[in-house]
């Protein structure tokens, strides 16, 4: 995955592709994260300070899904990754 700064005037965080949302929660060594699942790939969407969708919901590319947080360096970070058949 990637670690992504944010504009603090553009924190909102949209679905880069459309699927179902099969994780939306806490993660382990992040704050909240969102996981979507579209055909073969899954797109995880971690260091979300707020979570706008619920697990089983379909998003449309575009969508907003999330709010990113803060890092201890007080930097809006986004952690991004795509995952092919569960291999990042």
């Amino acid at each position: 995955g990637v670690d992504i700064g944010v504009s603090s005037y553009d924190k909102f965080v949209r679905s880069v592709r459309g699927g179902k949302v099969i994780f939306a929660g806490k993660l382990a060594g992040f704050r909240k994260a969102v996981i979507i699942k579209s055909g073969k790939y899954k797109f995880v969407y971690a260091n979300l300070l707020e979570v706008y969708v619920n697990e089983g919901d379909e998003v449309e590319k575009g969508d907003i899904v999330g709010k990113v947080a803060r890092d201890s360096k007080g930097r809006y970070i986004l952690h991004f990754e795509v995952r092919r058949y569960n291999k990042p």
